[in-house]
């Protein structure tokens, strides 16, 4: 179903970009038959930062999955060692980091609102979610209403890195 280009075999500075420019629309058709599914980790990092930067974005992203493994490690990573990182500068940091809290805000608390809480344990996943790749220890609030259904979790506070 997909097409696989292979540069061995051309010559000429001119068939690099003709591959880059191949990939990329295949790339693109893949996005527009699957959506966001029919891309590896790399080539949605590689949207999220963005171009503009010195380092080609399907660069950065691949020295990011590099030296983190992952994607599932990267919401523990603090901004400053993502900019650590050839090829992710602040702005592309900024958005990374943007797009990683905007998926932990989409799948974490306000998306499991109404919950019904009947014992401790109803709550595991709600509070693991919420606790995953932190590097502080937080205070939150849990709201209920009358037919202990959770309305909203909230951070009171936030303890130091000590």
């Amino acid at each position: 179903m997909f097409k696989i280009n292979k540069i061995d075999n051309v010559e000429g500075a001119g068939a690099v970009q003709r591959y880059s420019e191949r990939s990329h629309s295949d790339q693109q058709s893949r996005f527009e038959l699957f959506g966001a599914r029919g891309l590896t980790d790399a080539e949605l990092v590689s949207r999220v930062v963005g171009s503009g930067g010195q380092v080609p974005a399907g660069q950065a992203a691949r020295n990011l999955l590099d030296r983190f493994g992952s994607l599932v490690s990267l919401p523990a990573v603090p901004a400053s060692s993502l900019g650590n990182i050839r090829g992710l500068g602040p702005v592309r940091t900024a958005r990374l980091v943007a797009s990683l809290e905007l998926g932990m805000r989409a799948l974490g608390p306000a998306a499991r609102s109404g919950i019904l809480v009947r014992r401790p344990e109803d709550l595991h996943q709600l509070l693991l979610d919420s606790f995953r790749g932190l590097d502080r220890e937080r205070f939150l609030a849990l709201y209920l209403d009358t037919r202990h259904r959770v309305q909203t979790l909230e951070t009171v506070s936030v303890g130091s890195l000590n």
